[in-house]
């Protein structure tokens, strides 16, 4: 029996032993300190998910060693570095980027509010405190440029990683980063001003996970293992932020941070992780190639790169062979959808139609397994079917702590507004506890029911079957208004409405939809969570663009261009109404000074602002670049006749015609009146030409509505223009060429296109 004991007791340390040894011992470098800047490793390693995917994981504090040399050296197998990985990359340092945890960077500006100092051109003759990171670097002399100073407008100091030097005067800006010094300054009660470059059309990417080429090449599968576990690490930490934050606090706490900073800095990271709906990790390659342009015009970048050559692709099945067979056996997924929530989902004719429909169509062809539609009459019967488990999965649908009950989430993927619609007689609303005892419609089952009787008890809501039903009730008066999405009543005031209600107000917080898994069915969620990842940005932009064109093209009467001008007017001014906190008024007030305000357009002033960074990107990689003037033919006629109402809507339809014929890289500006100006990068004379004749065309099948069943339509006439990129300094001349070319169309007859070329 003792021998038996021994032998047991041998063997269980033998098996222990080579389970430890199994375990690929690899290190991770961090950027700086332990804190929730990081809190997706430590869960990955906290949870089991880097020893599930067969890692033993050393996670290294930042202690002033260089993380890229550590790298490159085999020192550290991963590091985190920046957006500024680009430049390294250029000068010949063979490293690939795995994933982008920040879709925009944290690094900020910071002024005390009662500095003085109100927008970038203040920072002349000013104290400014910058690290040694090149991305924070860039990103002052990117703003510095854009508003014609440089470094040596100011006086640069080191940085002393402390805001009292702020406070006590030492330094007038300090380099910070937003999830960080505001809280602290905030303790303090200052109040400060915030400055970020992706305000000033700088968007970087920021802590992005790296390799070297090196450790790729020994193991592609390997790489993508630990990429996947981390992401799996960063997704618990921002769905579980207080548990999160209790592990830092006990065992990687160094800085010795409370609980509430490390609290408030989970909520600002989780804010850049996901921004404007982007997928956890992903690295677009076009925001890659712009990092690399405003790199190449600074001058840190010389010579042409191959974006694609360092942004990691592992082309490997997403799901496990437990999670394959389990598909296999299952046969079938049953889906449970809001049957009248257009644009999102819809069962029409007995067909699953809507943006969810286009996610679930390419999720039915990466899980190679069906994905059937359980028809139901309304979003509360649902939710009934999915207690029931009717159905395994909801399409659609926001967490809440009652739904927690039955059911899991994976991650957002669709962001929506919240807002009330109301008679036109009612005043814009900055404080909806003014509702009180307002009677107030929402969807029957809608999730912001709940969360929104928690935030306002006071408000009398009111339950209806849907939208329409909600909206109706207001025209008739026995409701004040109807809170729901801005896309689903904006489709409605698409077809009717128009005239009768308006958006009123919009709810501050965003409203977050994933899908909704049966809480009995762990292994489903994470196939599930799974196939959303597989969905990448271009995919979804498509389906977006898809169902937004839609709706632009099923009705011929351009009154919905009021409503499109309305909404993004609303966006200004009730942001300026709502959103008190100066940097949110800052960033509005910066983005309404470059923006015609009746189309949305860019302005004159922001033009004359950016061109020169065009032309400099231009002359520095030897692209052409061309412009085109537009002016609407007979437009006085037209606001003589049918009044500025009708005048206005047919530059709003054309404005929008504009857009959706231009590319992204396109300068669409109003340059006055019914005047526009646009600018095309890498475009050749020859080239602008063709772009000039699809705008004159499409903007021919306009139709304006200028009475009950009577419609005109209006033509235009374009000059374009080449600009000499190595002998003229800026755009002057080439715009007095197309001017030039734009009055010979007007002569000639109107309704062409006309060029002027340089002459020698």
């Amino acid at each position: 029996m003792y021998g038996f004991l021994r032998l047991f007791i041998f063997t269980i340390f033998l098996s222990l032993s080579l389970s430890a040894q199994e375990l690929e011992q690899v290190s991770l470098q961090l950027a700086w300190k332990h804190q929730f800047q990081f809190a997706g490793y430590y869960m990955a390693k906290e949870k089991g998910f880097y020893e599930d995917a067969g890692f033993d994981v050393d996670i290294r504090e930042f202690s002033g060693l260089d993380t890229i040399e550590e790298v490159l050296s085999g020192r550290a197998t991963y590091g985190i570095g920046r957006s500024s990985l680009i430049i390294d990359i250029a000068r010949g340092k063979e490293l690939q980027m795995l994933a982008a945890i920040f879709q925009s960077s944290p690094s900020v500006f910071i002024a005390l509010s009662d500095s003085g100092i109100y927008s970038i051109k203040d920072f002349k003759n000013k104290k400014i405190m910058v690290t040694q990171d090149m991305s924070n670097a860039v990103s002052l002399q990117s703003m510095l440029k854009k508003h014609h100073l440089s470094s040596e407008d100011m006086h640069l100091q080191k940085h002393s990683y402390s805001v009292d030097s702020l406070l006590n005067g030492e330094t007038d800006i300090m380099a910070a980063y937003i999830s960080n010094e505001p809280f602290l300054l905030k303790e303090k009660n200052r109040e400060i001003r915030v400055f970020r470059a992706q305000n000033e059309g700088f968007d970087f990417y920021d802590d992005i996970l790296f390799t070297s080429s090196f450790n790729v090449q020994k193991s592609m599968k390997r790489v993508g293992d630990f990429r996947d576990a981390s992401l799996k690490g960063w997704e618990y930490a921002f769905a579980h932020i207080d548990e999160t934050v209790d592990v830092i606090a006990k065992k990687y706490n160094t800085q010795k941070k409370s609980k509430n900073a490390l609290r408030f800095e989970g909520e600002e990271l989780k804010k850049l992780a996901y921004e404007q709906g982007h997928q956890l990790g992903e690295i677009d390659s076009n925001k890659i190639q712009r990092a690399y342009d405003v790199y190449n015009v600074m001058g840190l970048i010389q010579n042409n790169i191959d974006i694609h050559s360092f942004i990691f692709k592992y082309a490997h099945s997403f799901l496990t062979l437990k999670e394959k067979k389990y598909l296999v056996n299952k046969k079938m997924i049953k889906v449970c959808i809001d049957p009248d929530w257009m644009p999102y989902e819809k069962i029409e004719k007995g067909k699953y139609i809507g943006i969810s429909a286009d996610y679930f169509q390419l999720i039915q062809q990466r899980l190679k397994t069906k994905i059937e539609l359980i028809k139901t009459e309304s979003w509360n019967e649902s939710l009934e079917f999915a207690k029931a488990r009717k159905c395994d999965i909801l399409s659609l649908a926001m967490k809440t702590p009652s739904r927690e009950k039955y059911l899991n989430f994976t991650e957002p993927y669709i962001q929506l507004s919240l807002v009330l619609a109301t008679k036109m007689n009612v005043p814009f609303i900055d404080n909806f506890k003014i509702l009180k005892e307002k009677k107030i419609g929402a969807t029957k089952g809608f999730a912001f029911i709940e969360l929104l009787q928690n935030k306002y008890p006071n408000l009398d809501i009111v339950e209806v079957k849907n939208s329409e039903e909600g909206l109706m009730k207001v025209v008739n008066g026995e409701l004040f208004g109807y809170v729901g999405s801005l896309a689903d009543i904006s489709h409605l005031f698409q077809k009717e409405y128009m005239g009768d209600l308006k958006i009123s107000g919009k709810f501050e917080s965003s409203w977050a939809h994933s899908i909704a898994v049966r809480n009995d069915d762990m292994l489903l969620l994470e196939i599930m969570k799974k196939a959303l990842q597989s969905i990448n940005f271009q995919e979804r932009k498509t389906i977006e663009n898809r169902w937004i064109s839609i709706e632009y093209d099923e009705r011929r009467d351009y009154t919905l261009f009021w409503w499109a001008f309305g909404i993004l007017a609303l966006g200004l001014s009730i942001s300026l109404i709502l959103f008190s906190k100066q940097r949110e008024i800052n960033k509005i007030m910066q983005d309404q000074a470059a923006r015609d305000y009746m189309t949305q357009l860019y302005n004159r002033r922001y033009f004359m602002t950016t061109s020169g960074y065009i032309l400099d990107l231009a002359r520095r990689n030897n692209t052409q670049i061309s412009l085109m003037m537009l002016d609407i033919d007979n437009f006085k006629h037209i606001n003589d006749t049918y009044g500025h109402q009708i005048g206005d809507e047919t530059i709003i339809a054309i404005a929008n015609l504009m857009k959706s014929k231009s590319r992204k890289s396109d300068v669409i500006t109003r340059w006055g009146g019914e005047e526009f100006l646009i600018l095309l990068p890498e475009t050749d004379i020859e080239g602008a030409k063709i772009i000039a004749e699809k705008i004159r065309m499409g903007i021919l099948e306009i139709e304006i509505e200028v009475d009950k069943g009577e419609y005109i339509h209006v033509s235009v006439s374009i000059g374009v223009a080449e600009v000499n990129i190595e002998n003229e300094i800026n755009f002057e001349m080439a715009i007095n060429r197309a001017d030039e070319a734009l009055y010979e169309a007007k002569e000639s007859g109107k309704n062409r296109v006309c060029v002027k070329r340089e002459e020698f």
